[in-house]
């Protein structure tokens, strides 16, 4: 019985330290990609207006995963130099059309 008890809490142990590194490595993960997140709006907000980096800080808050995408949409265009700034009508198109894809999901019953 002694021997399966320390099998027991040797194998609760393993359990418990590799569940503790999936914490830290999801974490981790996260920490670099807000990083990046950070370093490309470093990159495209002085190509914003203020009217357009207030509608983003609101979109960021209420809507962070369409906030990331248009965030990336706007700087895939300025690397590729198709637009020098972007004010609040560019981005409400942008967001408009993020907001269309999304509702082209139909299911059809039969």
């Amino acid at each position: 019985m002694d021997n399966l008890e320390q099998i027991k809490a040797k194998k609760l142990q393993e359990m418990l330290k590799k569940r503790e590194e999936q914490v830290n490595q999801k974490k981790a993960e996260e920490e670099d990609t807000e990083k990046q997140i950070k370093a490309i709006e470093a990159q495209v907000k002085p190509h914003m207006t203020k009217e357009a980096i207030f509608r983003y800080h609101n979109l960021k808050i209420m809507h962070p995963e369409n906030a990331t995408y248009a965030l990336m949409v706007m700087h895939r265009f300025i690397e590729e130099k198709k637009i020098d700034s972007i004010d609040e009508g560019a981005l409400k198109e942008l967001l408009g059309r993020i907001a269309s894809k999304k509702r082209e999901i139909k299911i059809k019953r039969v």
